[in-house]
């Protein structure tokens, strides 16, 4: 079987993100996903904090759609505010995530910690869905 670099596509040649931190890890361990040498950038893996927030009606925004982590309000503050604000930064300290921050996967997985908050109440605890750590 062919190795597939940075998950591309053969048909289109296009690269593209897969949405379940899971099949990273998967495809790593089967030799099908090859980690490149940028060891101080997120390149992929959980959003929150890095790329992405919501925005609820009321204005409230959240670091993670998927569990309560409100960081501001677009009503009262500048989306450049919010999105730089401290209570943003919380969720990008990626070195405190345990059982990931020793993972060679860090910056291209780093689990679902919005299934962790609601597992366990705390966003920087394992997640319970990782084999690998």
């Amino acid at each position: 079987m062919e190795k597939i670099s940075v998950k591309k596509n053969y048909y289109s040649g296009a690269n593209f993100a897969l949405k379940d931190h899971l099949w990273v890890a998967f495809l790593y361990e089967e030799g099908l996903y090859h980690l490149c040498d940028a060891k101080d950038e997120v390149l992929d893996g959980c959003n929150c904090g890095i790329r992405h927030m919501t925005l609820l009606p009321d204005g409230t925004v959240y670091a993670c759609r998927r569990f309560e982590s409100p960081i501001g309000n677009i009503y009262k503050q500048r989306f450049k505010d919010i999105f730089l604000s401290p209570e943003m930064n919380k969720y990008r300290q990626i070195q405190k995530l345990a059982g990931c921050k020793e993972c060679e996967l860090l910056n291209y997985c780093r689990g679902c910690h919005a299934v962790v908050a609601g597992t366990t109440g705390d966003f920087f605890d394992k997640d319970p869905q990782c084999w690998r750590c």
